[in-house]
């Protein structure tokens, strides 16, 4: 039941503040979980071109690959999921950017995406692939 919660927050674009990009709008599921584009997630205020930015980091084995983020910041992905429930997008976009919103989930459903993003390790990806990431 998690899981499938946390799925469908990945999935869903109301969570953008133009309603047009969702998670998997980056982490491409055919493309495990990456779209390999540089983009300016993190950037400094000073740095207005490509320096600073990051490639979409593959979600594939995430739960088995802490420290999360770019840095190494987050030594859980459930303190990445509490980064991005209360994010700060005048911080985080400083250019301009505005793909992201605060999640804004409750202390129970945190835990939501957490459990989803667990079930992207490669065996169980190749076992469930075509049933369990098509969009919904």
């Amino acid at each position: 039941m998690r899981s499938s919660f946390g799925r469908s927050l990945f999935f869903d674009a109301s969570l953008s503040p133009d309603r047009k990009f969702s998670c998997a709008s980056c982490h491409l599921p055919d493309k495990f979980f990456t779209d390999g584009r540089a983009r300016g997630m993190g950037r400094s205020r000073l740095k207005r071109n490509t320096l600073g930015q990051f490639k979409v980091p593959s979600l594939r084995n995430v739960a088995l690959s802490a420290p999360s983020l770019h840095a190494g910041s987050h030594p859980s992905l459930r303190t990445v999921v509490e980064h991005y429930n209360d994010i700060d997008v005048e911080r985080l976009h400083a250019d301009g950017e505005r793909i992201l919103r605060p999640l804004k989930l409750s202390a129970a459903d945190v835990d939501a995406p957490v459990v989803f993003l667990g079930t992207l390790n490669a065996a169980l990806l190749d076992a469930t692939r075509d049933d369990a990431l098509d969009c919904p």
